[in-house]
């Protein structure tokens, strides 16, 4: 298999996990944890580890504040 190719299904696997884990934090209550033991078990490019650090970011701000509760 090509190495670009390749590097294409990672990257494409990778952001599917990421939204699976994603809409998975608003239904589990232990989502901090969930989140931790997904990024432990999967090994990410550097680039990702920043995109899921910010989607992180984003869903803690969201969840602190009163527009994003349910």
């Amino acid at each position: 298999m090509n190495r670009l190719l390749q590097n294409n299904i990672v990257i494409i696997f990778n952001i599917k996990l990421l939204q699976l884990t994603t809409s998975n934090f608003f239904k589990n209550q232990d989502w901090a944890t969930s989140f931790l033991q997904t990024f432990i078990k999967t090994k990410f490019h550097e680039k990702l580890q920043e995109l899921y650090f910010y989607v992180l970011q984003t869903i803690i701000k969201c969840k602190r504040s009163i527009s994003c509760r349910k």
